[in-house]
């Protein structure tokens, strides 16, 4: 996967995460990660580890969602909670320096 790749997956994780209506040390907990690893994640870093795998485990999310965005594979209950708008949602690039 690319950087940019990762910064979708990182966006993608945080939708889920304020969806589901968990904090981010709620988050990095169920992952097995610090909260600074957690938010390095959101932030678009390559997750290394189970860390994400855990996450998608405890919290019944989609690992495709997650990595390549199928909407198709959004769990009804995320869906449900984000208004069905969960998989519309905008990534936010950093901007460039």
């Amino acid at each position: 996967m690319t950087d940019d790749s990762w910064i979708e997956t990182g966006h993608r994780l945080r939708v889920t995460r304020l969806a589901l209506g968990i904090t981010e040390r709620e988050a990095a907990a169920a992952s097995g990660v610090t909260v600074r690893t957690y938010r390095r994640w959101e932030a678009g870093g390559y997750p290394r580890g189970t860390g994400l795998r855990d996450f998608a485990a405890r919290y019944d999310v989609s690992m495709d969602w997650l990595l390549f965005g199928g909407a198709a594979t959004i769990r009804p209950h995320l869906a449900k909670r984000a208004g069905g708008k969960l998989a519309i949602l905008p990534v936010r690039r950093p901007e460039a320096t």
